[in-house]
């Protein structure tokens, strides 16, 4: 999808403005002239205009063969692309050529096809413009712009539109709907920048669609509604910047991303000030108020880094994990995410690691606390199974039969490696390696595990 919805029309447009207009009539099956040398010419007209070989039904050219008017079934013609419309002006001025199409405008070159109302070829302000009701389609990869206007500055060779509708595409996999109100495509950069807030669908396929690049892309959308969607995504962002010769991209600006799992009624919420993605690096970065929420999983950080070839995501900066009743907080946290889902497989906590379990409502002072230099996580599904603390560590838990009952006892351990294994969610039993402190509080004396310990 990278340059098919936003590029189709340059290879078409950008060859149509060239130096040096000439008209040349081929042949005509009437042909009038006037006293001042005007021609009139009627019936399989067949002339010359700059580049392109023209037809119509009649055409009006001036004595110095500079200026024409043509109507009627006109089509201008080259060796990769045809031009049709009603009626159409051409002139050539001291400064540039100049050619004005009106009604039923469609450009077709092999995969591209654009219609509108009007267009405008024009050397004099290197500007090639097609208005009112544009449609672009691509079909090679199918995919179909919706907007107003659109803009090619030949000189500097970037197209721009002000007044965007839509943007469709489908491939095997997933059906994609882009929505904004402006855009430019830096042709020679391949870079395509959004200055105002855009918003990007993305629904995916149960099964794979394989007929996609036989799909006329203005019948997207009601192609998509005989399609069973399990996975829909949405993306916004205050704006954006995309490089398409090696992927990057930069956006910037209440960055939102939400995705719905219809069958799991499972949801992924992800939120930050800005992203950086390198397709080089295999490397995304994101910024300023990051929260990603799935499930029982809530992570807050200041930055996070993802990397794409370990399938890693590092967050930096005193994260914060909140996974069901448990907390994790510490210097910086990497975790180890799953292939198939966004669910972490293990997790390292780094620099002043803190495990806390929520409290039940009914006992909140009954907190179970690990503690270390270093602390690590494996996860079963969507469970903690087993923590590791090394270096220094020490450990609080309260034993628990039934978690609707008030604990029985406490232990407090201390050692050099601490090695806590769950069941169902809650501590199932407890080994301590090296330096080994174990202190046991029953009943009544429970709370005392809470008071600070001199080491």
């Amino acid at each position: 999808m990278k340059k098919g919805m936003f590029c189709i029309f340059v290879i078409l447009l950008f060859s149509t403005l060239e130096a040096g207009t000439l008209l040349k009539i081929h042949s005509a099956d009437i042909l009038k002239q006037n006293q001042i040398g005007g021609k009139t010419i009627y019936g399989n007209v067949d002339i010359e205009y700059d580049i392109y070989r023209v037809k119509c039904d009649s055409a009006v050219i001036n004595k110095d063969m500079t200026h024409a008017r043509l109507f009627r079934n006109i089509q201008f013609s080259d060796t990769s692309r045809t031009i049709r419309c009603k009626s159409a002006t051409l002139s050539k001025t001291p400064n540039g050529n100049m050619a004005y199409l009106l009604g039923d405008i469609r450009i077709t070159e092999k995969d591209f096809y654009i219609t509108g109302k009007e267009a405008s070829m024009n050397e004099i302000t290197d500007r090639v413009s097609v208005t009112d009701s544009v449609i672009v389609k691509y079909f090679k990869f199918p995919s179909a712009l919706y907007c107003k206007q659109l803009e090619l500055a030949t000189g500097e060779e970037i197209v721009s539109s002000e007044s965007v509708d839509s943007v469709h595409y489908i491939d095997s996999l997933r059906y994609y709907k882009l929505f904004t109100r402006s855009f430019s495509y830096d042709i020679k950069k391949e870079k395509l920048v959004f200055e105002t807030k855009f918003s990007l669908e993305a629904h995916e396929f149960s099964e794979p669609y394989m007929r996609f690049k036989q799909t006329d892309p203005a019948k997207i959308l009601s192609v998509v509604k005989n399609l069973k969607i399990i996975k829909d995504g949405y993306f916004s962002a205050n704006r954006g910047a995309f490089i398409f010769d090696s992927l990057n991209i930069d956006t910037a600006g209440k960055c939102s991303f939400v995705q719905f799992d219809r069958e799991k009624a499972d949801t992924l919420y992800f939120n930050s000030d800005r992203i950086v993605y390198s397709e080089a690096a295999q490397r995304g970065d994101a910024t300023g108020n990051v929260k990603i929420r799935k499930d029982k999983m809530i992570i807050e950080a200041k930055r996070t880094s993802y990397y794409q070839k370990s399938e890693t995501v590092k967050f930096f900066d005193k994260p914060v994990v909140t996974y069901d009743k448990s907390t994790v907080t510490g210097d910086s946290i990497e975790l180890k995410i799953g292939k198939k889902d966004f669910y972490p497989e293990t997790a390292v906590i780094y620099g002043n690691p803190v495990f806390r379990s929520q409290p039940e409502p009914d006992f909140p002072e009954e907190i179970n606390i690990l503690k270390g230099k270093l602390m690590n996580l494996w996860f079963s599904g969507k469970d903690i199974s087993k923590i590791i603390v090394s270096k220094e560590a020490e450990g609080v838990y309260f034993i628990r039969k039934e978690r609707s009952k008030t604990s029985e006892a406490s232990n407090y351990l201390l050692g050099d490696e601490m090695v806590i294994n769950f069941a169902d969610g809650k501590i199932d039993n407890a080994s301590i390696k090296g330096g080994c402190e174990g202190v046991y509080y029953p009943d009544k004396m429970k709370k005392e595990v809470l008071k600070p310990k001199k080491k």
